[in-house]
């Protein structure tokens, strides 16, 4: 489910994840490849409020840019700064399908 957040200058965001697959089972009896996840966040407030609508589930297209923080070499060992970051940034979600129990209400939205 997306969660409404605060940054520490009271800057509200939405923080959403989608789960990814590389390939596709290539058979009945091949098991589908594992999820990865990927938390994605929104700071653009005319998207957030239909972000947070997204039922669980659904089938989506994302567009997302990622960007990288690379360490402060002056901070403190172990710290929060002290490690690289890696970030999704939320740019375009398109519902492409609700959830499986709700096939029937597919939307296609952009926001």
């Amino acid at each position: 489910e997306p969660e409404t957040r605060v940054t520490k200058n009271d800057k509200e965001y939405v923080s959403y994840t989608v789960a990814t697959q590389t390939n596709r089972a290539r058979g009945p009896e091949e098991a589908a490849p594992p999820s990865t996840f990927h938390r994605v966040l929104s700071f653009v407030p005319g998207h957030n409020q239909f972000l947070t609508k997204v039922p669980k589930g659904s089938l989506v297209y994302v567009e997302a840019e990622l960007e990288v923080k690379e360490p402060d070499p002056e901070a403190e060992p172990g710290s929060f700064n002290a490690q690289r970051q890696i970030m999704l940034r939320h740019e375009t979600l398109r519902v492409l399908r609700g959830p499986r129990k709700d096939r029937d209400a597919s939307t296609s939205t952009d926001a």
